[in-house]
């Protein structure tokens, strides 16, 4: 499993290496609720289907991590784990939380004030990205270094005077269902 979550992760961190050593964790998350058609008072369901999250602990201030699903056949998935489908994302910590709302590895959303030229923007971000897209005026999505995003996004707000906020991409979630979302460290 670690060469596997290995071989994608540096897809994404090209052409650089991954550190050599490092402790891999499986995390399980589901969302379930219990009310509806399918649930009641006593009785639990699963209402997305479930994700499994490889977070790798390299010592990078983010924690690179591979996401993977499960397609049911039957009563369970019988290619699991298979990588031909996946993602990655950026996770602050091996906290229940920061997995269940990991980060887009290498993306910043940067807002600057109103009436900044394009090109000053360009200048001034010039030492911290390596790719820059006008989403809107005044609002930049910015691609950093993937696993120092929060570093990258710290040191932008504090040297960069006409930006306004630096924050991540990060992934969204219903949360308006009960019990909610469960996140479980598997191994």
């Amino acid at each position: 499993m670690e060469q596997e979550v290995r071989a994608r992760l540096e897809q994404v961190i090209a052409p650089d290496k991954l550190p050599g050593t490092g402790s891999l964790s499986l995390f399980h998350i589901r969302g379930v609720g219990n009310d509806g058609p399918f649930g009641g008072e006593d009785k639990d369901v699963v209402i997305y289907g479930p994700e499994f999250l490889y977070v790798y602990d390299v010592g990078w201030p983010a924690l690179p991590a591979v996401e993977i699903g499960f397609d049911v056949s039957g009563k369970g998935d019988p290619h699991f784990p298979d990588f031909s489908d996946w993602s990655a994302w950026s996770v602050e910590s091996a906290a229940p939380n920061h997995v269940l709302f990991p980060s887009a590895p290498g993306k910043l959303l940067i807002g600057v004030v109103e009436g900044t030229p394009e090109a000053t923007v360009r200048q001034g971000l010039a030492a911290f990205t390596t790719r820059l897209e006008i989403l809107i005026p005044s609002l930049y999505l910015a691609q950093v270094k993937p696993f120092q995003e929060r570093v990258i996004a710290r040191r932008i707000e504090q040297e960069v005077g006409f930006v306004r906020y630096a924050s991540l991409d990060g992934r969204t979630r219903l949360v308006d269902f009960s019990p909610g979302w469960f996140v479980d460290r598997i191994c």
